[in-house]
C-alpha cells in the first residue's frame, strides 16, 4: 500500500510515518514546529483514511472472490429482469405520491377558492353585518 496514492496531504502522511515509527506526538510536534494536539489530529486523520482503505480494499477481494453458487447466463439475466421491474415499480410509486400530493394540494386550494366565494356570495346576498352575526351564531 503506497501512503502517497492514499494520503493526500502531505503533512498528515509525514506524522503518520513518524508514529508509526513510534514516536509520540510531542516529539513530532517539536520537529516539525506545530502542537502536540495539531499532530495528534493530523495522525487521527489520516490513520481513519489508511483504515477505511484497508476496509474498503478488503470488501472489494470479498466481492470478488468466487462465489460457491453456480449461475447460468439465464439465472443472472431473470435477477436482472427482476430488479429492473421493481426499479419500475418503486419509480411508479413515487411518481403516484407526487401525484397524490399535487391533487391533494389542488383540492386544498380549490375548496379555499369555493370557500371565498360562498362568503362573497352570502354578504351580497345578505349583507355585511347579517352575514357577521351569522357567523358568531355558529361558532
Amino acid at each position: 500500500m503506497n501512503l502517497n496514492d492514499i494520503i493526500p496531504n502531505e503533512k498528515q502522511r509525514q506524522i503518520y510515518l513518524l508514529r508509526q515509527q513510534g514516536m509520540k506526538f510531542k516529539e513530532i510536534a517539536e520537529q516539525l514546529g506545530i502542537s502536540p494536539s495539531t499532530a495528534s489530529l493530523y495522525y487521527k486523520r489520516a490513520e481513519n483514511i489508511v483504515l477505511l482503505t484497508e476496509w474498503y480494499q478488503q470488501k472489494i477481494a470479498e466481492f470478488d472472490a468466487p462465489s460457491d453458487i453456480a449461475l447460468t447466463k439465464g439465472d443472472v439475466r431473470v435477477m436482472l429482469d427482476a430488479l429492473l421491474l421493481f426499479e419500475r415499480a418503486q419509480l411508479k410509486r413515487n411518481e403516484r405520491e407526487t401525484v397524490n400530493k399535487y391533487q391533494a394540494e389542488y383540492l386544498r386550494l380549490k375548496k379555499r377558492s369555493f370557500e371565498k366565494l360562498k362568503k362573497k356570495a352570502l354578504i351580497s346576498a345578505m349583507g355585511e353585518k347579517k352575514y357577521e352575526l351569522m357567523q358568531q351564531k355558529y361558532k
